[in-house]
């Protein structure tokens, strides 16, 4: 197993030598700042591990880009993150808060609180252009880390055609994030258009499961694919880094790279990352190339933090550090001003307890040791062991106890900002999660109080990675797999909230709703807030053609959050089904006011409006609905049966041939295209269209319609 820290090569040097050794820079200009404010690029490569970076020593020629750029600045060789999940570290590096702090504990189902004040809503008042340009939906402006940003960029298929989406989902699945050439387009055509001062974020997720690099770096590293995610995430930060040039800029721009967590690789027996916490998900790269009136270059071999990353940047930029800012600024160290730093690491994962009911896990990272907090502690001296194998616990009894207390201190002393999230996520962003590899948010957000003991992940690697197998099994439909690997899971852990969820996917496969439901009763019952399982026990209602059943699942997730979308918009599809379309209307409104890009509710606001008979109302809904899914077949498909009704039949026929052009077997599309063309007196086109249904879909009941009409388009 490779070490993640480079060897001392001078071992019997002394410290102070290694000091001047290491953290004497190359002075480049004063240290003071003249001339115009400096610029801001931050760049956050998601799921990194600095031990695959050439500059920590990885020795693959992955990263010229970046070991470049460690040339001109500063390595970090001992920077840790807070939490080994993307959005609340993410909300750590802008904030300078741990998720203990700032409130965010978990993906999906935690938004950042409008309290926690963050770098760019200290910069944009100060006249800085902010931008962001992020690569996943789990940094979606939904979760609130758009605060402060005049341009918070979440649009994944913003530059795609309708043929890359296609292609993207063969490899994903889904659509589930942006790749990092698009990455680098969306962000260059920022930056070139910026005024000065500027701050723009840059967020990479290629190194995140699913990996799939693309051509050449696929080839070139064959034989590990999260090598090559990396080598070609370098590749387009190294042209980021270019376009600064090209602006004119690069000189009087601060550069930091940094990772918001790392990844499992199986060390421990994680996989990937999120369910522990040892350093392989929180060692993470950071290099910073100050601007050139205050450069320096070296290394600094302390312990440092994400949260030092804003503050060290105000500091750069001349900017009163916030009280509430937990990190410290990084600049006096960096230009040797300093010494040593003698810093801790509070570090948390709260999600083994939110998406299968375990026990937390929290650490405490001080003077060379790091301290886990689980149901059976564990003790590292991490400099000593980087691998984190030799437990100490028992050797060492009273560090243990010290550190323990230390971090207790901390959690009691600091200010906090707990939040319970109003916007669980609807059916699509549940799955794009778990897609992602996280349990979509089963549980969620619950006070710190509420935060139980359970089952210790480190004793439940086995049962991840079972629930893993389940859910690709649940994925591809094998329901034999999929209730093999939930058996092997109930023997080890029947409690587990994500077996009875998963199980009931799998009868609902097999069209067994009232195991289904079974199932998520239970999952309800073990769950601390579940209003993603209710949701799902309400679409089961629904699915058994219990519409009022169903209405009073979806009514309690309402008394407790009045703002969830997906609740809302499930009452209105109640309200359809139940024929009081002017409820469902309002309840798509309701939706849509506090979701305005909820595209499912656009579509089905237009329904509901034609069904009402307010024609003109209908057709301006969903043509303004398409600015958010210019390819959604469906949404163009019901646009194209209002333009008919309202006799527009040029403009039905244009809606019905761009739906079929990217689903040509789409039976309403043909059958509408059908009806256009009889008016149009086009009649064999419009024959060959319904025959074209009775091919792919003659038992349908848009079929049956097909069937009737060819009848009379023949006796005609």
């Amino acid at each position: 197993m490779t070490s993640r820290r480079p060897m001392n090569v001078f071992p019997g040097a002394s410290w102070l030598i290694m000091v001047l050794l290491v953290l004497n820079g190359h002075a480049e200009g004063t240290s003071g700042m003249s001339g115009p404010a400096p610029n801001v690029l931050l760049v956050t490569m998601d799921t990194t591990r600095a031990d695959r970076i050439g500059c920590y020593g990885y020795e693959r020629g992955t990263t010229p880009a970046l070991d470049a750029l460690a040339r001109e600045g500063v390595v970090f060789e001992q920077c840790f993150s807070q939490v080994p999940i993307t959005l609340p570290s993410h909300t750590s590096i802008l904030s300078s808060r741990t998720p203990a702090s700032h409130g965010v504990r978990d993906n999906g189902i935690f938004t950042v609180p409008q309290s926690v004040l963050t770098l760019p809503e200290i910069l944009k008042p100060r006249g800085y252009a902010t931008g962001a340009v992020v690569a996943s939906f789990v940094l979606d402006s939904r979760f609130g880390l758009q605060q402060g940003f005049d341009t918070y960029n979440d649009a994944y298929t913003e530059d795609w055609t309708e043929e890359e989406i296609q292609q993207r989902r063969i490899y994903a699945g889904m659509i589930l994030e942006r790749k990092a050439d698009l990455v680098y387009q969306a962000a260059s055509a920022w930056l070139a258009s910026a005024p000065e001062p500027f701050f723009l974020w840059t967020h990479f997720f290629d190194p995140h499961q699913p990996l799939n690099p693309p051509q050449p770096w696929l080839g070139n590293f064959f034989d590990d694919l999260y090598d090559a995610e990396i080598a070609f995430t370098d590749e387009y930060i190294g042209q980021l880094l270019a376009a600064l040039k090209v602006k004119g800029v690069a000189e009087n721009t601060l550069i930091i790279v940094t990772g918001d967590h790392g990844e499992g690789l199986d060390d421990h027996g994680e996989p990937t990352h999120a369910m522990l916490l040892y350093d392989s998900t929180l060692h993470v790269p950071l290099i910073m190339r100050l601007p050139k009136a205050q450069r320096v270059t070296g290394r600094v071999p302390d312990m440092v933090r994400s949260i030092d990353i804003a503050p060290t940047v105000l500091d750069v930029l001349g900017v009163d550090i916030p009280p509430d800012f937990e990190g410290v600024s990084l600049l006096p160290r960096m230009q040797g001003k300093a010494g040593p730093l003698a810093l801790t690491n509070y570090h948390e994962n709260l999600l083994p307890h939110f998406s299968f009911g375990w026990s937390t896990l929290r650490g405490w990272r001080a003077d060379g040791w790091v301290w886990i907090e689980a149901p059976s502690p564990l003790l590292y001296h991490y400099e000593e062991d980087p691998e984190e194998v030799r437990d100490l616990i028992r050797a060492y009894p009273g560090r243990a106890a010290r550190m323990r207390k230390d971090m207790h201190a901390y959690l009691a002393g600091m200010n906090r900002a707990f939040h319970e999230t109003d916007m669980p996520l609807d059916p699509e962003a549940v799955a794009a999660l778990e897609a992602l590899g996280y349990a979509g948010g089963v549980a969620s957000a619950v006070p710190e109080k509420a935060y139980g003991k359970g089952a210790d992940p480190n004793a439940r690697v086995s049962v991840q990675a079972a629930i893993s197998v389940a859910r690709h099994a649940v994925e591809q439909g094998d329901v034999s797999m999929a209730l093999a690997s939930l058996s092997e899971i109930e023997a080890m852990d029947p409690g587990n909230i994500q077996l009875y969820a998963l199980r009931a996917k799998v009868h609902l496969q097999r069209g067994a709703f009232e195991e289904a439901a079974k199932d998520l009763d239970r999952a309800v019952n073990l769950s601390p807030k579940p209003s993603q399982l209710l949701l799902a026990r309400g679409h089961v209602a629904m699915g058994m053609g219990d519409f009022t059943k169903a209405r009073e699942f979806f009514d309690r997730i309402l008394r407790d959050s009045p703002k969830n979308v997906s609740a809302l918009y499930q009452q209105a599809l109640c309200s359809s089904r139940l024929g009081d379309h002017e409820a469902a209307a309002d309840l798509y409104k309701t939706a849509l006011a506090i979701d305005p890009s909820h595209i499912d509710s656009r579509i089905n606001l237009g329904i509901a409006l034609a069904r009402l008979k307010r024609l003109d109302q209908a057709r301006d809904t969903l043509e303004r609905a398409r600015r958010w899914a210019p390819y959604s077949a469906r949404l163009i498909y019901n646009l194209g049966t209002v333009r008919y009704h309202l006799k527009d039949w040029s403009g039905a026929r244009d809606a019905f041939s761009l739906a079929l052009r990217s689903h040509p077997d789409y039976p309403e599309a043909l059958l509408g295209m059908a009806a256009v063309l009889h008016e149009l007196d086009e009649q064999d086109a419009a024959v060959e269209q319904l025959k074209r249904i009775q091919q792919i879909a003659p038992q349908s009941k848009t079929g049956k319609q097909a069937r009737s009409l060819l009848a009379q388009c023949i006796s005609e």
